[in-house]
């Protein structure tokens, strides 16, 4: 991934699969794979005369089977449904001003309906495991937005960051969404009301990009400027763990209190 160049590697040799696109004056702003790994896409930046869009390939083969390019028009924040038919993307025609994020049909390359969520930036378009929802972020408003993939609603909002939401994460039951904001912190919400279940804070500044482990049980999170990547233990039997491990003494009253709702954990 570069700027106006795409190329595939093998991950266990490094040696170069496919050069699949170049095109000068764009600038390529996303990739994503389907979770079934049978098709990837990237999106681009354009400027001027130059257009910008998406493409879809064959992982199979590397042949490219859908594309849409529009003079002047950005494509951020691309996602892919499990099998790879649907794909999603934050839009900026050239005046600048987005429109929100495109759902597109890939087997015949039809836009199919236009979400409202209007990002500055580039945010989140992320379908869940079973590819019935969408989660958006992006927008100046602090907020993501889980939306029903069939009929374009919106589902929930997740509210509850000091600031905007720079990237989103489904966990791999999609039962639970991540969000990193640039007031410093990661929150957990639950994905069918949107209540807010943990904020965790990190001083320093916004938080660029979060992501789970295969089993929902850590999370990874990455800061703003890119330097400081962390790991966070989120199952309580791993916490417990972790405490055990630094602390030279027993739990204390008011931490069983605080943090275990009165029941000290057995040693």
């Amino acid at each position: 991934l570069d700027t106006t160049w795409l190329r595939v590697y093998d991950t266990a040799t490094g040696a170069e699969l496919r050069f699949l696109l170049q095109k000068p004056g764009i600038s390529i702003s996303a990739i994503a794979f389907s979770s079934d790994g049978t098709r990837m896409a990237a999106a681009a930046r354009g400027s001027g005369t130059v257009p910008g869009g998406f493409w879809v390939w064959d992982a199979s083969n590397w042949n490219r089977f859908a594309a849409t390019e529009k003079a002047g028009y950005s494509y951020h924040s691309i996602g892919l449904n499990p099998d790879g038919t649907l794909l999603a993307a934050q839009v900026v025609p050239p005046s600048g001003v987005p429109v929100g994020v495109e759902m597109w049909e890939l087997d015949g390359t039809d836009l199919l309906y236009q979400l409202p969520h209007l990002p500055t930036w580039i945010g989140t378009s992320e379908f869940d495991p079973a590819g019935l929802r969408l989660l958006t972020s992006g927008g100046v408003d602090g907020v993501a937005r889980i939306w029903d993939v069939a009929t374009s609603q919106e589902l929930v909002v997740m509210r509850g960051h000091q600031g905007p939401v720079w990237h989103a994460a489904f966990d791999p039951a999609g039962s639970r969404v991540a969000t990193a904001g640039t007031d410093g912190t990661i929150r957990i919400w639950d994905a069918m009301t949107g209540e807010e279940q943990l904020a965790l804070t990190v001083a320093g500044g916004p938080i660029a990009w979060v992501a789970w482990n295969h089993d929902g049980t850590r999370l990874a999170s990455l800061s703003g400027d890119g330097t400081e990547l962390r790991i966070w233990a989120l199952d309580v039997d791993d916490l417990v763990t972790i405490a055990r491990s630094r602390l030279t003494r027993d739990f204390t009253a008011d931490e069983c209190r605080r943090y275990f709702a009165g029941s000290c954990p057995e040693a």
